[in-house]
């Protein structure tokens, strides 16, 4: 009796040091699985790996002294994928052949025993390239096990919940580009597998207009995002490009104007009107930017670039261009009152501000507003007036105008006074030699008439 009791005791400890579980891992392909190492590994414990499905290879073993993993004796789909960390034998670059069950083994004084059930997540493994208004559509899922179907939901690329489940359907915007997660749950243990978006887009236009002014140049800028590659678009069905201006109808009579066209084929060559001074990037690089090199008053408006593709979608990007200019005429005149005016033709933003700068021989001062009003100029108001459009520290850009001042006394003036003078004395000096030749005159006819030396005298004489 007592040998049986001592029997049963030793029977409950071997079965009591002997623990076998099973863990499930879920992992995607392409991605990394990490198996951990038993703790505390004694100098009599040995640890190996077994791949159990359809008769696998034992794939390490290790114990204090040893690492190996037995490479030359893998099959081909599990060589350079097997390595050790400090705390795992780590799996990479999994493939659906490497999915499957892994058991661990420590044999010695005690055998510890875990299966580890390596399930694949079901994601789409390459997305199709979207454009925006396109529906996107993510499923993930993985098979059921030990009874218990995994919680899946889907994280955004801006780390947000999105979709109902593990389906995600969505109108393709710009904000969905980029990295999608889904994550699964079981037994409060998460596993998550990474799907990339592509939603080819133009990069987003500036927020604020672009400002020059009368002859100077002005960069429109259109371009791809640095992360989307140019060869996608193509890949796509680029099949046009173009660059399209609305004036604004105040500055002019015209509709829109197709200024630049490039048809995307073996020759790529922009193409437009010649009366507009336009350059535009090269296409290699993705940049799409236009160059209007000399701008007058009139190119102030709405650019548009568009894309169009074979499907029928375009993807367009408006630019407003305003151009800064100063309203005046004339030459003034010392002491008039003098209106100048600088503006755009639209309203300002707030975070940009307009200067004024005088020339130096004025004693006028800097001013902020759109008119700039001179109750008397004088002629040191004379030179180059200068407008400035300012954002914060940075200046977008100025436009000058040349004021002629003239004195109440003008060159011409001087002229004509000088001339009525110089007719005044001509008329004097004219009279005067006329009167002294008609006096001249009568002294000679006197002298004719009395020629007898004694001459009778008239009238009654006494005799």
């Amino acid at each position: 009796m007592k040998n049986l009791i001592q029997s049963i005791f030793i029977l409950i400890a071997v079965v009591m040091s002997t623990t076998v579980a099973q863990e499930v891992i879920y992992a995607q392909v392409g991605g990394t699985v990490r198996l951990p190492k038993p703790k505390n590994i004694e100098d009599g414990h040995y640890v190996f790996w077994n791949f159990r499905e359809k008769n696998g290879p034992r794939l390490a073993r290790y114990n204090r002294f040893i690492r190996y993993v037995t490479q030359e004796d893998l099959p081909d789909e599990w060589k350079n994928k097997l390595t050790f960390d400090a705390d795992s034998l780590v799996i990479s670059n999994i493939q659906q052949e490497n999915f499957g069950t892994v058991v661990r083994e420590v044999r010695g004084k005690v055998i510890d025993t875990i299966t580890y059930k390596i399930i694949k997540i079901n994601v789409p493994l390459n997305p199709p390239l979207l454009l925006p208004g396109e529906s996107l559509t993510l499923t993930c899922d993985a098979e059921i096990t030990q009874g218990q179907k995994p919680r899946i939901h889907w994280l955004n690329p801006e780390n947000t919940r999105a979709g109902h489940g593990g389906t995600v359907t969505e109108s393709a915007k710009n904000q969905h580009n980029g990295q999608w997660t889904c994550v699964l749950t079981n037994n409060e243990k998460q596993s998550k597998a990474k799907v990339s978006v592509t939603v080819i887009d133009l990069s987003p236009a500036p927020s604020s207009s672009q400002y020059t002014s009368k002859s100077s140049s002005v960069t429109i800028p259109c371009s791809r995002p640095p992360n989307i590659p140019w060869k996608q678009f193509k890949t796509k069905g680029l099949k046009r490009v173009q660059w399209r201006f609305f004036p604004k109808p105040s500055s002019s009579p015209e509709g829109p104007q197709t200024l630049m066209d490039l048809g995307v084929g073996e020759l790529m060559n922009w193409t437009g009107p010649t009366h507009r001074k336009l350059t535009a990037s090269n296409l290699n690089d993705g940049n799409l930017s236009l160059i209007n090199t000399q701008t007058t008053e009139e190119h102030g408006g709405d650019y548009e670039c568009c894309l169009t593709f074979e499907n029928g979608r375009n993807l367009t990007r408006t630019i407003r261009v305003e151009v800064l200019k100063i309203i005046s005429s004339g030459t003034f005149i010392s002491g008039q009152q003098v209106n100048l005016n600088c503006s755009t033709g639209y309203a300002l933003p707030p975070d940009v501000r307009l200067q004024w700068i005088p020339p130096p021989s004025s004693s006028q001062q800097k001013s902020s507003h759109h008119s700039y009003i001179i109750p008397k100029v004088s002629t040191g108001d004379s030179g180059k007036w200068k407008c400035e459009l300012w954002r914060n520290t940075t200046r977008l850009t100025s436009t000058t105008i040349i004021l002629k001042i003239e004195s109440n006394l003008s060159g011409w003036m001087l002229v004509t006074i000088c001339g009525a003078a110089v007719i005044v004395i001509l008329t004097c000096i004219l009279v005067l030699i006329l009167h002294r030749r008609r006096q001249r005159k009568m002294r000679h006819l006197r002298h004719r008439v009395c020629r007898c030396k004694n001459p009778k005298p008239k009238g009654f004489q006494r005799s």
